[in-house]
């Protein structure tokens, strides 16, 4: 099996007692979901603030050799890369995060699909 990093930050896992299991260095690859906006409305006629929608556009930056799912193969990624591809049993989020005493993430538990 194959852990392949695709977040900018090394992954933690760490076990329920705060235990490193395992660091995932990044690959240097970091997919990114592109967004486009859709103007719905105009706050004011006179001065036209705009109100956007947003919505998703296409994946940059996933290496062609990750594109399809491949056997023994997880690719860690974003939340909002895996909410792109409902459907991919590869792409993992790290899940259960663990945070220190000012709040910054350090690890997580485990992941989710």
């Amino acid at each position: 099996m194959a852990l392949i990093n695709l977040t900018p930050h090394k992954v933690t896992v760490l076990d329920k007692d705060g235990n490193i299991l395992m660091e995932i260095e990044t690959s240097g690859y970091v997919p990114r979901i592109g967004i486009r906006r859709e103007t719905i409305l105009s706050l004011s006629e006179t001065i036209g603030v705009p109100v956007w929608k947003s919505v998703p556009d296409e994946c940059n930056g996933l290496p062609i050799e990750y594109r399809y799912e491949q056997a023994g193969t997880y690719l860690i990624v974003s939340r909002v890369v895996k909410a792109q591809f409902p459907d991919r049993k590869d792409l993992l989020v790290p899940d259960e995060l663990v945070r220190d005493d000012d709040g910054r993430v350090i690890g997580c538990l485990g992941f989710s699909v």
